[in-house]
């Protein structure tokens, strides 16, 4: 379906209803209202319903149901599904004479009737205004909008556009689902303004979710209040213009004092919020009070954040101590990771958790691991950042369940084949991280390290052997990776740990733009630390088949091997955190 709004749609042969004494006047023959409602399952001819009067119940004649100019009426429970039979009932689900205000209560749903009118229309140069605290489903039958305009072609099989057109749609209330909400193909919508309500909007072929369809042009787009989701299916912004040059959009501008807004774009689309694909005029675009297009080019970052595939304003608060770049980590799942490896810090009295200050930071034997005895303490105040895996099967308690013991008695460790962690270490309040227990962090499955490390779309080229501030380790990429001006990288493991090389300051750059490094932190075997050359991060997983192991994402120079990587739990690894995007 097309994203259309608001139907030009002809009243001629509309038979009006005229209350006589505000409660008699016959409602198109189906046996009048009472107490000025108006029953749909009791009219049988094209009616118009008078101001003041309450709509209710479902629509069983093929008929047209107008709204009078000037009316303010209530649909209540209202079901009006109109079928398209060839060109036998061309008017729209529910039509609007002229300026008409909408008062939703319970649950309604609008149909249009013939394929190229809306759901509801309103004529070009009138105002419909919607609000309430019910809900309103609104579907054309083809390819008019949910609410907007009409599939507009001056030819003889089609609506002519200045009739399709439709006049200004304002939402003040109410929860809105629509099969789009604007202008039509080929015609005009005088403007949309959403001040409030639950509004979703979810365009078909070449159209915005809100805003203009393929050759159409829609007004200025003001969103100042409420909840609004906008979505294009087919070559179409989120909101702005339709597929195609001669879509045209006016003037968006989507305030601070909207709850939420989220628009999204079509492949092969420009903007979320803008331009369509193709092209198309679109006028100043304003979020939050920020100019991110003038009308002829972007300002302000507005290449970076217009053109986003989704689009959120508010933007969703980053969390803290994360590395700011998605990873999916399945086809359905993407996470941040945290800023640096984990480590625990002994001050002589307690224990404190929190990340390295730089990802590429690696204790190794210059920390507390060599220091560490078999009861989760340290025979000196220092920091640890290789754990042994404890399965939940083990009795080890306090520090030691999260694997600070260097005894080498497996049995110490949990003793059943795939068993589950005992504690995840992300469950810990951790200084840098939230400083609150249970903040989300998590140990990535085996199966997460796997997919992000080889199964993702283009995973080969997201993932490089390097040396960051003179430390050794492989750097993966997020999803979205746009390369900074400036900077360099270069895919696998060719040269080793020197295929790619940064300073500190070289490497801030990368990180900023959500760059992974993880360093090589060799093994910790009791308290002598081993293969210094390796890089070892646990996983969730324990081996499937044997009561002895874990499974691990394994770097050395020349791969980075999860599938069949595993290790012993006793032996000291890194712990690399993640957090699951919200």
């Amino acid at each position: 379906m097309l994203a259309l709004f608001a139907a030009g749609c002809n009243n001629s042969s509309d038979t009006p209803y005229i209350p006589s004494g505000g409660s008699s006047g016959g409602g198109g023959g189906g046996g009048g209202p009472t107490a000025k409602t108006i029953d749909l399952s009791t009219v049988t001819a094209d009616t118009t319903v008078a101001d003041g009067y309450t709509i209710t119940g479902t629509l069983g004649a093929n008929v047209k149901i107008s709204i009078a100019d000037g009316a303010t009426v209530t649909l209540k429970d209202v079901t009006i599904k109109g079928i398209n039979s060839g060109d036998s009932y061309k008017w729209a689900g529910l039509t609007c004479a002229g300026d008409a205000t909408i008062t939703l209560e319970g649950t309604n749903t609008v149909k249009g009737f013939w394929k190229y009118y809306p759901g509801v229309f309103v004529p070009k140069g009138k105002t419909l205004t919607i609000k309430g605290s019910g809900s309103l489903a609104a579907n054309s039958n083809g390819y008019g909008a949910g609410i907007g305009g009409c599939y507009a072609v001056d030819s003889s099989s089609h609506i002519p556009k200045e009739e399709g057109s439709c006049g200004t749609i304002v939402i003040e209330g109410g929860t809105i689902t629509a099969a789009g909400i604007g202008c039509g193909y080929y015609s005009d919508c005088d403007g949309v303004t959403i001040k409030g309500g639950t509004v979703t909007a979810t365009s078909g072929v070449c159209a915005a979710g809100i805003g203009s369809c393929q050759g159409g042009s829609c007004g200025p787009i003001s969103i100042t209040g409420g909840t609004v989701t906008a979505k294009s299916v087919q070559g179409a912004a989120g909101v702005g213009t339709g597929q195609g040059d001669e879509s045209k959009c006016g003037a968006i501008t989507v305030a601070t004092t909207v709850t939420k807004f989220t628009a999204t774009k079509a492949d092969g689309a420009i903007d979320s919020v803008g331009r369509g694909k193709n092209g198309g005029t679109c006028g100043i675009v304003t979020i939050g009070g920020t100019v991110y297009w003038d009308g002829s080019q972007y300002q302000n970052g507005g290449d970076t954040i217009l053109t986003q595939g989704t689009y959120t304003y508010p933007p969703e608060p980053t969390p803290t101590g994360i590395i700011n770049g998605l990873f999916s980590v399945s086809e359905t799942k993407k996470v941040y990771f945290s800023k640096g490896n984990l480590q625990a810090t002994y001050d002589g009295s307690s224990w404190t958790w929190s990340f390295a200050e730089h990802q590429y930071d690696a204790l190794g034997e210059a920390g507390a691991n060599t220091l560490i005895n078999g009861n989760g303490t340290v025979s000196a105040p220092g920091s640890v950042d290789l754990f042994g895996w404890v399965g939940a099967n083990s009795a080890f308690e306090g520090m030691a369940a999260f694997g600070i013991s260097n005894s080498d008695t497996i049995s110490h460790y949990g003793n059943v084949v795939g068993e589950a962690l005992k504690s995840d270490w992300g469950t810990n309040a951790i200084s840098n991280g939230g400083n609150v227990a249970n903040y989300g962090w998590r140990t990535l499955t085996q199966d997460e390290w796997n997919y992000v490390v080889s199964a993702r779309a283009d995973a080969d080229s997201k993932k490089g052997a390097a040396t960051v501030s003179g430390v050794k380790g492989w750097i993966l990429l997020p999803d979205a990776w746009t390369l900074p001006a400036g900077a360099s990288f270069t895919a696998g493991a060719a040269s080793k740990y020197t295929t790619n090389s940064y300073t500190a300051e070289q490497w801030a750059v990368m990180e900023s733009a959500g760059a992974v490094f993880l360093p090589v932190t060799g093994l910790r075997s009791v308290s002598a630390i081993i293969n210094p050359d390796e890089g070892h991060y646990w996983s969730a997983t324990s081996n499937g088949s044997s009561k002895h192991s874990a499974y691990d994402a394994k770097l050395t120079d020349s791969s980075f091997l999860v599938g069949n990587a595993n290790e012993t739990r006793y032996r000291g690894a890194a712990v690399r955190l993640a957090k699951d995007s919200e």
